[in-house]
């Protein structure tokens, strides 16, 4: 006959010890996080920034806007809570080198949830390319335009942040299935040009100054741009 009480005390032991470690494990692995570490958001349509300062300071940015807020990190449950001046939470967790984050604005009824990935991390290129790329009916990659403007968008708003080797990454992948989208151009200059790798950056901005005459906006040139160039 099966002994249900030993069956039980079998399953929640387990449980217990893992619930008792979690906090400690947690504290240990958000310390790692809790480490000048920026991630954002790679695979869809928000545009999401999270900086995780050594002194545990969290920072967000949307859509390029520093979020007037602050962040709370929850030991016992391993989460964060992010509240801003508006009264809009975030909350996340650190997992396995990703942030899970999740969204409620208080305008708006629906929450809103996506993955983060670290500013820097090899596979995400690689990652870009599996999310973004499609294959049309010969089997050849392409990238859709409404989509390349959400990339660049993604390139240009790390790049203002001082992000420029990620913004240069995503840029370079829009060009290279987007040959002809100007302003990529302009945005990889500026993003060279922040690297101080002025060569290229001057390579980029010629070529954006190409297609604007070509498309008979020369008008509409930055004078920055010509100043650099010269």
């Amino acid at each position: 006959m099966i002994n249900y009480k030993l069956l039980l005390i079998f399953f929640l032991i387990p449980i217990v010890v893992c619930s008792q470690d979690n906090p400690a494990n947690n504290y240990d692995e958000n310390n790692h996080f809790t480490n000048d570490r920026c991630f954002y958001s790679l695979k869809d349509n928000y545009n999401i920034v999270l900086y995780a300062k050594k002194d545990w300071s969290i920072s967000i940015w949307e859509n390029n806007i520093l979020l007037d807020g602050y962040g709370s990190y929850y030991k016992d449950y391993g989460y964060w809570m992010f509240e801003d001046s508006k009264s809009n939470t975030f909350e996340f967790q650190y997992i396995s080198g990703k942030v899970d984050i999740s969204w409620k604005k208080k305008s708006e009824e629906k929450s809103h949830s996506t993955v983060l990935f670290e500013v820097g991390d090899l596979n995400n290129k690689q990652n870009i390319k599996q999310n973004w790329l499609l294959k049309d009916v010969n089997g050849c990659l392409y990238l859709k335009n409404t989509d390349s403007q959400v990339l660049n968008d993604k390139a240009y708003y790390l790049d203002d942040l001082g992000f420029h080797n990620e913004a240069v990454m995503i840029l370079q992948l829009i060009l290279l299935y987007k040959p002809n989208r100007t302003v990529a151009y302009i945005n990889l200059g500026d993003a060279y040009w922040g690297l101080n790798e002025n060569l290229k950056a001057i390579e980029a901005y010629n070529k954006y100054i190409e297609l604007m005459k070509a498309n008979g906006k020369e008008s509409k040139i930055p004078k920055r741009i010509l100043d650099r160039i010269r």
